[in-house]
């Protein structure tokens, strides 16, 4: 609890003062972990007045700054929320951002980035609004990657940052960091329509039949072309998270990373073959992220994949053909039929 407010001078330039309240003890922003002693009023007077007149107008202001002063402490001792609005519409906006963004996934920083570069690093809570909302959203459709300034932001990236910008929001406006919900009063990005690359047979024979100069990103594709996992989960993913059935077989027993789900996946001892032999902490142990990037478009070429695949392309519907293949042909049928069974009959196989 607050039990002292002070009215106070800070000496600036060209012989000013500026006021400001000191609070003890420091007062909660609201919102946030952080505490402040210091409210600056944006008030500056001189510092010595030289003239009678400049020495009544210091008097009138300090008697109303004294006024002020204890307002503001008759409201934090009745726990009213006027000058807590005010605090926060004076906190670091893109502060709040930064910390919000690291207890997310990349993609949150990669938005923060963004959001720095559009206002110059500088912005505060009372900076947001609608008009600056939609100066964002202007920016996010004609700006250039950030890894590359020399290609444009693609529109579906723009959608999902500005889809992450508004979740932000939407929280902050739930802490009470924001007195309105700006979302209620704009529009999302449209997504544009991607054609989706899909594994025929002959590119999967490919990638199960060549050896790759980094043998673990072999072994992590060929397990996610079989169960469906995600890159955060494999990368993620633990030999203790791998039980051995009773009627035997295997089943990987993992939470989801991005759905927080439970996934009970069933997988045969031949794909044990291929990412064992069984041990201890990592199943992948040494992959990396980047290896699922450019290494792994670098293996594809080398083998005779020319389609620009992402990692994620794994996760997709295996192409129909690859009924046909013999090696580990019921397993990843089984597979498939346990992660896309709605999208997998809607394959040419059962048109």
């Amino acid at each position: 609890m607050i039990s002292k407010v002070y009215l106070r001078k800070k000496k600036i330039s060209k012989g000013r003062v500026s006021l400001y309240l000191d609070f003890y003890p420091p007062i909660l922003i609201p919102g946030t972990n952080r505490t402040t002693r210091r409210y600056f009023l944006n008030v500056h007077l001189p510092e010595k007045p030289k003239s009678f007149a400049e020495r009544e107008h210091v008097k009138s202001i300090m008697q109303k700054m004294e006024i002020f002063r204890l307002r503001v402490l008759e409201q934090i001792i009745n726990e009213k929320f006027d000058f807590y609005d005010k605090i926060v519409e004076k906190t670091d906006f893109l502060d709040y951002f930064k910390n919000e963004s690291l207890k997310h996934n990349k993609k949150w920083i990669y938005v923060y980035q963004h959001f720095a570069t559009f206002t110059n690093n500088k912005c505060t809570f009372a900076d947001i609004n609608v008009a600056l909302y939609q100066r964002f959203r202007s920016y996010l459709l004609n700006t250039a990657k950030l890894r590359d300034d020399s290609k444009k932001l693609k529109q579906n990236s723009a959608a999902g940052y500005f889809s992450t910008f508004r979740g932000m929001l939407k929280e902050a406006y739930k802490k009470r960091m924001l007195k309105e919900n700006i979302n209620d009063f704009l529009d999302r990005i449209p997504e544009e329509e991607t054609e989706i690359n899909y594994l025929t047979e002959h590119e999967l024979g490919l990638i199960i039949n060549n050896e790759c100069p980094i043998p673990v990103l072999r072994k992590a594709i060929i397990f996610a072309c079989i169960t469906g996992f995600r890159r955060s989960d494999i990368l993620a993913l633990k030999w203790e998270d791998i039980k051995e059935l009773p009627k035997g077989g295997w089943c990987v027993f993992k939470r989801m990373q991005k759905t927080k789900n439970m996934a009970n996946v069933p997988i045969g001892d031949d794909l044990m073959e291929v990412i064992g032999p069984s041990g201890e902490g990592l199943v992948f142990n040494g992959l990396t992220t980047y290896m699922l990037t450019y290494p792994m478009k670098r293996w594809f070429k080398s083998i005779g994949i020319k389609k620009d695949l992402h990692f994620h392309c794994t996760r997709h519907i295996i192409h129909y053909y690859l009924l046909k293949i013999k090696n580990l042909q019921d397993l990843f049928f089984r597979q498939i039929m346990v992660w896309k069974r709605v999208d997998f009959f809607k394959s040419p196989a059962f048109a």
